[in-house]
């Protein structure tokens, strides 16, 4: 109980709600597409080195794709692993 209380003040602490989401949905997954309308709601994971792009498709509007390919990186496998499993989150 107490890891798990631990990791919520991490993960609380680190992420927004969709941002949450979206690393619970790749759990288990290799690729998961998002809006691209909403990249700049995850854009601070890429940056933190959790995710990243693997491919844009669609339309591009004012420099915009419609859609964003997403996957965890090994750094992001392993946080939401952790996170997943009840391992310490550091």
């Amino acid at each position: 109980m107490r890891i798990y209380k631990a990791n919520l003040g991490v993960i609380n602490s680190r992420f927004m709600e969709l941002e949450k989401r979206l690393l619970e949905g790749l759990a288990g997954r290799k690729k998961l597409p998002i809006p691209g309308t909403m990249g700049w709601v995850f854009s601070q994971l890429e940056v933190d080195g959790l995710i990243m792009v693997v491919s844009k498709s669609g339309i591009t509007m004012s420099g915009i794709e419609s859609h964003y390919i997403v996957q965890l990186t090994p750094s992001g496998e392993e946080l939401v692993n952790k996170w997943l499993t009840g391992k310490l989150i550091n």
